[in-house]
């Protein structure tokens, strides 16, 4: 394999990649758009008089349903924004190495901020 077959198969891979990520960018962008539109119709125009507090939101969480909804919305909205700052970051920095150390950090920091969301969900579920 000469050196400009390698590079040509590390530049399709890298091309799949971006595909991915661009792909899974928009359909983020459409579940935060669905998550969002449920979320806020529930808990703000189903009885508008309602005050939202920590004792309420402990019984929503006993429902499987506001579950997966916290969750889609911890989960997207962190793809969703790191992402983007991904692109950013991309459009300034354009060496490989960069690059790399940048999606490094946001996929440690994604991963961190989803487990932790994780865990204040489970505990605020477990506590009511």
């Amino acid at each position: 394999m000469g050196g400009g077959e390698l590079q040509q198969t590390v530049h399709i891979h890298a091309s799949k990649r971006s595909f991915w990520l661009w792909f899974l960018q928009r359909v983020s962008s459409v579940g935060l758009i669905v998550v969002l539109l449920f979320h806020m119709i529930v808990l703000h125009y189903v009885d508008p008089s309602a005050e939202i507090t920590l004792a309420d939101t402990h019984v929503r969480l006993q429902s499987f349903l506001f579950i997966i909804v916290d969750s889609l919305l911890l989960g997207f909205g962190l793809f969703h924004g790191l992402n983007g700052v991904r692109n950013v970051a991309y459009d300034y920095f354009p060496k490989p190495g960069t690059r790399k150390a940048i999606s490094s950090i946001l996929l440690i920091v994604g991963v961190v901020v989803f487990v932790w969301g994780a865990f204040v969900l489970v505990n605020l579920v477990l506590a009511g």
